[in-house]
């Protein structure tokens, strides 16, 4: 699943955790787990707070999963 989540990051559109989880069949917590677990590896980076939902006007949207169920705006985006 980590190469799939990779694979559909470089996809060049934003994702949301939702859409993921339909998308690979599996559920949101999965997704979360392995979106953390490619944090630890260095694959992804956590944007944090700075994410304001703006998709369309974001430099990073081509590379993005937001997870609009979090109380704070979080997002991952590739890691470098």
């Amino acid at each position: 699943m980590l190469k799939q989540i990779l694979a559909r990051l470089d996809e060049g559109r934003p994702w949301t955790v939702e859409t993921l989880a339909e998308e690979l069949d599996t559920t949101t917590e999965m997704v979360l787990v392995v979106l953390e677990d490619l944090v630890r590896r260095g694959y992804l980076r956590t944007v944090g707070s700075s994410c304001g939902g703006g998709c369309a006007a974001c430099s990073m949207s081509g590379s993005c999963v937001k997870d609009p169920s979090s109380p704070i705006s979080r997002a991952w985006v590739r890691g470098t």
